[in-house]
């Protein structure tokens, strides 16, 4: 039953590993969700650090725009930032700002408007010889590393008013054909034409969160109308280091990688790279737009420096979450960005971490199958806390020093999920064989057995064993016509009262009652449960068992009854132990020849008269307990050769007077002259012993002395009689 109920369990186990192996396989959102969180709080502990190269976000705060008016501002004042910035010689500008429409404060574009007006022809012709903001912003991208940003958009709603500018041979492609894989916009709003021509560059400004709104990817390439475009800080990258190609890695499985320069950025499938933030926001340095423009700032802060142009004001500029911020604007994302490809700290999830998450989900598989059903919910809880500790160690140091993400998710999902599951299987499976033995011992053991067996579930087997154990038989003698003279219901109440007196005794005394047959009773000891003591108790229990029918004997006497009689036959020796019967029925018993043996004895009590005989086996296991025993003869039952010596179990030593212990020295005289043929002596002593309360048992030697008197005995004599009947 035992090795069944762990085979169950460990079936449960394999199939919620499976279940878990299927499950990280479909990796709902749910899951997914917390894997991004676990990634995020891992970020959250280990950030970047920013580069050597230094990055500035020059801002267009609140500050300036209480100072300088609402946007949009005048180009004029874009140029004077520009060229300020560039004073300082920095490595590259990156604007976060479109310019997809003509400056409207141009005084051409106010000439244009006020054509209609009734004006002089001498001021429509001032207004007209006035220089264009626009072109003024251009000349000033003539003079100044300027990348320009633009926005890409992911339905056809809006239409494309300037396209972005194609640049042939930026990209060189290895391997398969990206595009497939590349997000694709059908739509875009570039800068002006004239900007577009006068900048070093451009690229679009777009972040792309995850589905619980959360920024932690950037896409670096995007596909529209079958090209290739880049972003702004991989445009940035490819003009400040001189570059004049990007390289994109693809396979068939996707995008692997995409090389700018020196720097080799390791993509997801679609061209999206993982940010490693520095920390929260204002992790780079912020220069308001107006203090530059005051001269407070020192322009020699910017060189060899990226630069980035945009706005951090709620609702001019964007302003989204990310693992280290719910407040974070969308020029310092390009920021960190950048920064985690100058300094290639990036942020990867190897190929090989899916299968460490199968491994060691395998490994906590078989770790909890095969010791939870030994080792019990404390220890294997103990393993379960080890290995999981163990498996975020080796995550958490793969991050910081690696900066390989391995999820943890599903190794603890599994390794919770499992211990929860076998442990409550192991729980249920556990309550039901304790029901089962409960209902199926009940009936033959006391409640403290019962108890300790539920315990040490581990000694039952139900399935049958060889065992020695020590078998008790005990019969009313003349019930027959004792019977006879009671009505039903007298009888009923009889032998209710026997027997429950009787079983109460033999299960105090840890013996498994195995079936009653009208008046006679068998038991067993050492079985179910292992009992070292098991031929002592039977001993002691037959003691109890003659005591308490002195007891009711008196009971009954009072009640005007009649006194009965009866005998019990202890033997000792191996027997199949287990449930036997048919598939219909089946009780759990005892068979084999040690129970035959035992039935005999108590048959041979009535030859003797004597209440109690144990065979030579239990005698030899207890005689040495504080028992003590008449020798009574050396047999042999029919249907056996090898004869046995039989003990007749008088009392416990601390129980028997002197007068017995004279008569027992006085029998074991006369019984070795019997056994030494001396048959004249012996007839002697046994008839002088049988003037005692004992006389009928010595009767049974007299007699025999007589005959062999009469009829020698064939020699040589060696003292076995041969029992006659069963």
């Amino acid at each position: 039953m035992r090795g069944k109920a762990q085979d169950f369990r460990r079936l449960i186990g394999i199939l919620v590993a499976f279940a878990i192996i299927l499950l990280s396989l479909w990796n709902p959102v749910l899951i997914q969700n917390l894997r991004l969180q676990v990634f995020d709080a891992y970020l959250r502990q280990s950030p970047g650090t920013p580069t050597d190269t230094p990055i500035f976000i020059v801002d267009i705060d609140d500050r300036s725009l209480a100072i300088l008016g609402q946007w949009p501002w005048p180009r004029t004042i874009m140029a004077n930032i520009l060229s300020l910035i560039n004073q300082g010689h920095p490595k590259i500008i990156g604007l976060d700002i479109v310019y997809s429409e003509p400056d409207r404060s141009s005084p051409r574009q106010v000439a244009a408007f006020l054509a209609s007006e009734n004006l002089p022809d001498d001021i429509k012709q001032f207004l007209f010889s006035l220089p264009d903001n626009d072109q003024l912003l251009a000349q000033t991208l003539l003079k100044t590393p300027t990348i320009l940003g633009y926005p890409f958009t992911f339905t056809s709603s809006v239409s494309s008013i300037n396209k972005p500018q194609k640049r042939p041979g930026r990209f060189a492609l290895i391997g398969a054909d990206p595009a497939p894989w590349l997000f694709e916009a059908v739509s875009s709003d570039a800068n002006l034409p004239l900007l577009k021509k006068s900048a070093k560059g451009s690229g679009f400004l777009n972040i792309l969160a995850n589905e619980d709104g959360i920024v932690r990817n950037i896409p670096l390439v995007m596909n529209y109308s079958n090209e290739l475009y880049p972003s702004l800080i991989v445009e940035m990258l490819r003009v400040g280091e001189g570059i004049s190609t990007i390289q994109i890695r693809s396979t068939k499985n996707g995008i692997e990688a995409i090389r700018i320069g020196s720097h080799i950025v390791p993509t997801d499938a679609y061209g999206q790279m993982r940010i490693r933030y520095c920390g929260p926001s204002g992790s780079f340095p912020y220069i308001s737009v107006i203090d530059l423009l005051n001269g407070k700032i020192n322009t020699d802060i910017f060189r060899d420096a990226y630069v980035f142009v945009g706005s951090s004001v709620l609702g001019l500029g964007d302003t989204m979450a990310t693992p280290t911020s719910s407040m974070f604007p969308g020029i310092e994302i390009h920021a960190h960005s950048l920064n985690t490809i100058i300094s290639d700290s990036y942020l990867l999830q190897p190929d090989w971490s899916r299968g460490a998450e199968l491994v060691y989900l395998l490994f906590i598989s078989i770790i909890l199958i095969a010791f939870l059903p030994r080792s019990g919910a404390v220890r294997s809880g103990i393993y379960v806390l080890v290995l999981s500790i163990g498996m975020g160690i080796f995550s958490r140091w793969n991050f910081v020093h690696n900066g390989y993400f391995v999820d943890v998710v599903y190794p603890f999902l599994s390794t919770g999920l499992l211990f929860t599951v076998l442990t409550f299987a192991k729980y249920l499976i556990e309550e039901r064989e304790k029901t089962q033995i409960r209902r199926a011992f009940s009936k033959y053991l006391s409640p403290a057995v019962v108890n300790e067996l539920l315990r040490s579930p581990e000694q039952l087997t139900l399935s049958g064993e060889e065992r020695e154990i020590t078998v008790l038989f005990s019969d009313i003698r003349n019930f027959t016509s004792l019977s006879e003279k009671m009505i039903p219901d007298e009888l009923c109440t009889f032998l209710n009262e026997y027997l429950t007196s009787m079983t109460q005794i033999l299960m105090d005394n840890r013996a498994t009652v195995d079936k009653f047959i009208g008046d006679e009773i068998m038991a067993f000891w050492n079985a179910p449960l292992y009992d070292t003591n098991h031929s002592k108790n039977a001993c002691l229990a037959s003691l109890q068992m003659i005591r308490s029918i002195e007891q009711l004997n008196r009971e009954w006497e009072s009640q005007g009854k009649k006194p009965i009689t009866f005998g019990i036959g202890l033997h000792t020796g191996i027997a199949r132990v287990g449930n036997m019967g048919s598939e219909q029925r089946f009780d759990y018993t005892v068979m084999g020849d040690t129970v035959n043996i035992a039935s005999r004895l108590q048959e041979a009590t009535r030859l003797y008269n004597v209440t109690t005989i144990v065979s030579e086996t239990t005698h030899s296991l207890v005689k040495k307990q504080g028992f003590v025993f008449r020798e009574l003869d050396k047999i042999r039952v029919m249907g056996k050769e090898n004869p046995v010596t039989i003990f007749e179990l008088i009392e416990e030593q601390t129980r028997v007077s002197s007068n017995v212990r004279q008569e027992l020295e006085s029998h074991h005289k006369a019984l070795a002259t019997y056994y030494a043929g001396e048959f004249e002596t012996a007839h002697k002593r046994f008839k002088q012993l049988a003037k005692g309360p004992h006389g009928t048992l010595y009767q049974l030697y007299v007699k025999r002395c007589r005959a062999y008197l009469k009829n020698p005995p064939p020699q040589p004599w060696n003292g076995i009689t041969t029992l006659k009947t069963k």
